[in-house]
Formats: C-alpha cells, structure tokens, sequence
C-alpha cells in the first residue's frame, strides 16, 4: 500500500500516513496536495517539539529541628495528660460492688492500665529521639 508524505509549509516532514487519511485532512481543509504522494499541512502540529523537564527545585525540603522546636515537641508530651485524666474517669466507672463480676472488672482494670502504660512507653521513646536530634543538632 502506498505511503503518502506529510509535510508542513516550512518544509518539515512528519510521519507518512495512508491515502485514505490523506484525502480525508485534504477534504477537511487541514492539507493540500503538492505531488501525488505528498501532502503539506496547513497548520502544523502544536507539539513539534518534546516538551523539555523544567529545572525542579524542592523548596519544601525541611532542615533539621532547632533546638527551640525539640523543646517545644518535649514540653507538648510533658503537658499532654489527657490520656491521664481519661484512664482514671473510666477506673471510676469500674463498679466496685459485690455484685459485678469480679473477672471482667479485673479485665477493664487491666486493659486501662495496659493502655496507660503503652502512651507512656511511647513518651519515652519519643523523649529518647528528641534526645538523639538534640545531640545531633549540638
């Protein structure tokens, strides 16, 4: 099958494209016949060239913590006792009769200790890192 040559008026050459779709940019207006193989486009294409990477500079890129903002960090965990206050509204909501099942108060009991004890591991360790950043920083 016959291959017809695209070109545009500055005398660029594209792809070839069959006869078929060659009559059809010719009837549409967008192409005229120069040769019997050859057609030049009225408009050339918008993307004549791959669009080049624009420099990326990170600006959002974030330094190390300052001093200020490690302590600030320490003195949020120091004041945040809310679990504290929470973890004690509920012990006293544990019934403390004789009639409640002594299993399952035990088991509340545990389970708020446990919760208590796991926020204060996760002080620590965070102490611990604010620790090392300050070292880091020093």
């Amino acid at each position: 099958m016959p291959q017809i040559t695209v070109t545009d008026e500055q005398g660029n050459s594209y792809f070839p494209t069959y006869p078929r779709r060659a009559r059809g940019l010719v009837k549409k207006g967008r192409a005229r016949f120069i040769s019997a193989n050859t057609i030049c486009l009225n408009c050339p294409p918008q993307n004549q060239e791959e669009q080049q990477m624009t420099e990326n500079t990170n600006t959002n890129s974030r330094t190390a913590p300052t001093a200020a903002e490690i302590f600030a960090e320490l003195q949020q965990i120091r004041q945040d006792t809310q679990h504290l206050s929470l973890a004690l509204e509920k012990l006293e909501k544990v019934p403390a009769d004789n009639n409640a099942d002594e299993k399952i108060c035990q088991a509340k009991i545990d389970a708020i200790e446990e919760v208590v004890v796991q926020r204060e591991e996760t002080n620590r360790s965070l102490i611990t890192l604010y620790e090392k950043l300050y070292d880091a920083i020093r």
